[in-house]
């Protein structure tokens, strides 16, 4: 089975689909993927940033719009409608 997910720390801000898939990337690359793919859909972005010890952090996307919203957390979606 092929592997559809690697986490790799990556320099690079936005990375391609294609490229994540394959080469793997962080948070932040997820985040902006996200993100981008959002605003191309004309939904709104918020991309918070969260303290996880005291020298890291985590970053994920929230897409929404009036009908609801998601989480979009490296790999992991969660929708909810409202």
């Amino acid at each position: 089975m092929k592997k559809h997910y690697e986490y790799v720390v990556k320099d690079d801000d936005v990375l391609s689909f294609d490229v994540l898939m394959s080469e793997g990337g962080d948070c932040a690359n997820w985040s902006n993927l996200w993100g981008e793919v959002g605003k191309s859909f004309g939904y709104s972005v918020q991309n918070p940033i969260i303290q996880t010890s005291e020298d890291s952090f985590h970053t994920f996307e929230i897409i929404s719009s009036y009908d609801g919203y998601c989480t979009a957390d490296l790999i992991n979606l969660n929708c909810f409608i409202h």
